[in-house]
């Protein structure tokens, strides 16, 4: 009786053991794919003030107010991410150097673009971010990690909103 009880415990253990370790491989895999994202919102909050401290010509006070609120939109969401890395139990990227490296949206190459170019360079960024959301959200998903699907979920529809006001300002 007494080996029967110590080969239940034995299992039970062994079974948690393997759903912690499992739980561990889908923490790293989300924290990843959020750091990721934190990082390209990084890179798009610098061309966004890049681009509003640049902007140049007939529409400046128009132009300028857009990018303002783009910059202002994606800072929040920098917070938003932040925390649910922490929340998941990681450690955001935080520094220049991990952002680079980590980010697969590019710098500006330069500060002076007219305002087509500046706008068509966000626009596909976002569209890019929009892919990279959708597919971390359905990742989140299939791992059960329900929290950052709902974040990732909140975050691609106000993302898509931004992309679809740029959009609209850069038609003729």
């Amino acid at each position: 009786m007494e080996a029967r009880q110590h080969n239940v415990q034995s299992n039970a253990q062994g079974s948690q053991m393997s759903a912690q370790a499992g739980a561990a491989t889908q923490s790293t895999e989300v924290v990843q794919l959020l750091n990721g994202v934190l990082a390209d919102q990084f890179v798009l909050l610098v061309k966004s003030l890049n681009y509003h401290w640049n902007v140049e010509g007939i529409q400046f006070r128009e132009i300028h107010k857009l990018l303002e609120d783009v910059y202002n939109e994606v800072f929040s969401h920098i917070d938003e991410v932040a925390e649910r890395v922490r929340t998941v139990g990681g450690r955001p990227v935080a520094t220049l150097r991990e952002i680079l490296e980590t980010a697969r949206l590019k710098e500006a190459a330069q500060s002076k673009h007219t305002v087509h170019e500046m706008l068509q360079d966000l626009l596909q960024d976002h569209d890019s971010l929009i892919q990279t959301l959708r597919a971390g959200a359905e990742r989140c998903e299939e791992l059960g990690d329900y929290g950052s699907n709902d974040q990732l979920t909140s975050l691609l529809r106000e993302t898509e909103k931004l992309a679809w006001m740029l959009r609209a300002s850069i038609q003729q």
